[in-house]
């Protein structure tokens, strides 16, 4: 927001923040619709001649506190539904959801025994980028004669990220579970997550702000019959100036970053941006130009120090402009405003903005920087994905990581 003197040139006016922020409004959380019905025959429960342990599978390595019983229904009974041979006139497909440890596993209880080797074809598949481990329950014992599963067709199974190993004969393809580490789902989480600033304090929270996502996705051509939502999951800050959404795959969050970016929220433009620390995947057709030397970060270097991982140490960049530097009264106001924010995310041991006239011993190519020190690591992340590709009068700003040397 601009900072304007008053008509005299000397006097300037009551300062006003100049980060993107404005005034609140009314926000209409948009309503969805529920997973598709099934029809049930009146009296005829064949399910109960089997025992309940027959028919239940184990479900495991969960999200916690994001899966729901609903959400689990609907995942199952899409998966199964679209295996040859599916017949929706028998019943619902799934009958009951027991949330067990927390929300970290769950017990699904199916309709029968076929329908329950057919949902352990997608032992591997993913929910908010976990791998769910699908299994039968503790005390479970094999039919004899063994149940045959409904075929999955490679087409679901990769639909729903299952890693399958095809076999010759007209046996169900054999489902092999892809091992993925931490570090390789967190940096796919990355290429899912976008970040959302701008956002008036106290007007939207996480229920919100997924709503605001995943209604408007959910009505593009093919996406309505997708088994897993566009939104995985949304979270706002507890200051409530922004948050993150994290999406189903990576053309979900490509598509969201165009379509919401600048889009009016609260009665001000909401900035929808790609995180800080995000790598860009890189391109098969240069891999062999590029050789050992791997991706980019999309978060800017500082000048002094190149690309690096996280730190203690913050520099903005693209904040100041030439007029807020020559003048000492709006220089104030703006490093005022400027330390305020970056205070929010951790306590701040130093704060450092060279002038052309006061260095410190910088060199020239960090005039105009402001160079944060925080107290930890994870409060300088915080400001980070915070700060990054904010608006500061007007001006896109850009956060990164320094080397702890530069103290």
């Amino acid at each position: 927001m601009k900072r304007r003197a008053d008509d005299s040139g000397t006097n300037p006016r009551k300062k006003r923040g100049g980060w993107d922020e404005g005034a609140a409004a009314p926000f209409t959380p948009i309503t969805g619709c529920g997973p598709p019905q099934f029809q049930t025959p009146g009296s005829d429960r064949p399910w109960e001649r089997v025992p309940k342990k027959q028919r239940t599978l184990y479900v495991g390595n969960m999200p916690s506190g994001m899966a729901t019983e609903p959400m689990l229904t609907g995942l199952f009974t899409k998966a199964v539904s679209c295996c040859d041979g599916f017949d929706p006139a028998l019943g619902p497909p799934v009958l009951s959801v027991q949330m067990c440890g927390g929300g970290t596993y769950s017990l699904v209880e199916f309709r029968d025994l076929q329908l329950t080797e057919t949902a352990l074809q997608f032992n591997g598949m993913e929910l908010a980028g976990r791998q769910l481990k699908i299994n039968h329950p503790t005390g479970y014992r094999p039919s004899d004669p063994p149940t045959m599963p409904l075929r999955a067709p490679p087409e679901i199974l990769q639909q729903y990220r299952v890693a399958t190993l095809s076999s010759p004969s007209s046996r169900p393809a054999v489902v092999m579970p892809t091992i993925i580490t931490e570090a390789e789902r967190r940096a796919d989480r990355k290429q899912r997550e976008l970040f959302v600033g701008n956002l008036v304090a106290g007007s939207v929270n996480s229920q919100m702000l997924e709503l605001l996502f995943s209604e408007p996705l959910r009505t593009i051509p093919g996406n309505e019959a997708h088994p897993v939502p566009p939104v995985v999951e949304a979270k706002v800050d507890p200051g409530g100036k922004f948050g993150f959404v994290e999406f189903r795959d990576g053309a979900m969050c490509e598509v969201a970053l165009h379509l919401f970016n600048g889009m009016m929220l609260c009665g001000q433009p909401m900035v929808v941006a790609r995180p800080a620390g995000r790598v860009v995947p890189p391109d098969p057709a240069d891999a062999c130009k590029q050789g050992s030397d791997g991706a980019a970060s999309q978060v800017p270097a500082s000048s002094s120090t190149g690309a690096m991982g996280a730190s203690k140490v913050v520099c903005l960049t693209n904040l100041l402009s030439e007029k807020a530097l020559a003048s000492d009264v709006e220089f104030a106001e703006c490093v005022h405003d400027i330390r305020a924010e970056c205070e929010q995310f951790g306590r701040v041991e130093a704060f450092v903005v060279p002038r052309e006239r006061a260095l410190e011993g910088r060199p020239a190519s960090d005039v105009g920087k402001c160079f944060i020190v925080y107290e930890d690591v994870s409060s300088a992340t915080r400001a980070v994905e915070s700060l990054h590709n904010r608006q500061f009068d007007g001006l896109t700003v850009q956060a990164t990581f320094v080397s702890e040397s530069w103290v």
